[in-house]
């Protein structure tokens, strides 16, 4: 009874896993997360350029103010030096999250490439044969397995799961973050050519773009960490998982039929 009980949900798991290698139920869902998180780290990242653009102007202009009769030479580069290195980090850690997109599409073209599935169809039905007869199973042929699984099957899963674990938890701290960049962009910019044209005023703007700048830091960090949770830290929790499951289920942990009787 047990061994009728393990061949059909051996029958059943091959047909299932094979059944999804060639309809690719997860493929164009998940290219179209990866399509939606490419556009938002592009989008945060055209807005740091901008900014990135603006301070660099800003930065490279000295302005003489002389209010009150007194004379005092202020240079903007002393003030902006710092915040618009960190904008330009952080543009481009902006740009490599639209690279690490980029390359989750890539692998998923290349997943789903039908030589990738003739390849996994071969192996795990050479490996079901196996199991089918009770006899055990190489290494090396469990191991060819699960790297052809993981190819087939881990990003469209890795990146599903990412991408409900941002609409419920990340969703809406990124709304705000990316529309506050929005709005001090374009802020910067309204102001910029008039901080250059009135140097009588230049105090005041100074001590305001340093109160600007405070949620600046605060947009900017909220955003680098909510990259780094959707194309670092959450893909490789949910590649770590899929990984170990299939390591349980195909590695040599999983004992054969043959070895169960023993």
């Amino acid at each position: 009874m047990k061994r009728k009980i393990e061949r059909t949900l051996l029958l059943a798991v091959l047909i299932a896993g094979l059944s999804c290698a060639w309809l690719g139920p997860l493929d164009n869902s998940a290219t179209t997360v990866i399509d939606s998180g490419l556009k938002r780290a592009l989008a945060s990242f055209a807005s740091a350029r901008a900014m990135n653009s603006v301070l660099s102007v800003i930065q490279s202009t000295g302005v003489s103010a002389a209010p009150m009769g007194v004379g005092i030479s202020l240079t903007f580069g002393q003030v902006v030096q710092p915040i618009n290195q960190l904008v330009g980090q952080f543009a481009e850690l902006m740009l490599a999250a639209s690279v690490a997109f980029g390359v989750m599409k890539f692998l998923i073209i290349m997943g789903c490439y039908k030589g990738v599935s003739v390849v996994l169809t071969l192996v795990a039905l050479w490996w079901g044969w196996l199991r089918w007869q009770g006899k055990a199973v190489p290494s090396w042929l469990s191991k060819v397995l699960i790297v052809f699984v993981l190819i087939r099957f881990a990003v469209p899963v890795v990146s599903v799961g990412s991408d409900m674990v941002f609409n419920e938890l990340l969703k809406n701290k990124y709304a705000t973050a990316q529309h506050g960049i929005t709005i001090d962009e374009s802020w910067l910019d309204n102001n910029a050519r008039e901080w250059i044209k009135a140097p009588t005023e230049v105090p005041g703007r100074v001590k305001a773009f340093k109160q600007a700048v405070e949620g600046w830091v605060e947009y900017m960090v909220d955003l680098i960490v909510l990259f780094l949770l959707q194309t670092l830290v959450v893909p490789l929790l949910f590649f770590w998982i899929l990984y170990r499951f299939a390591a349980e289920m195909l590695g040599s942990a999983y004992p054969t039929p043959e070895t169960s009787r023993g």
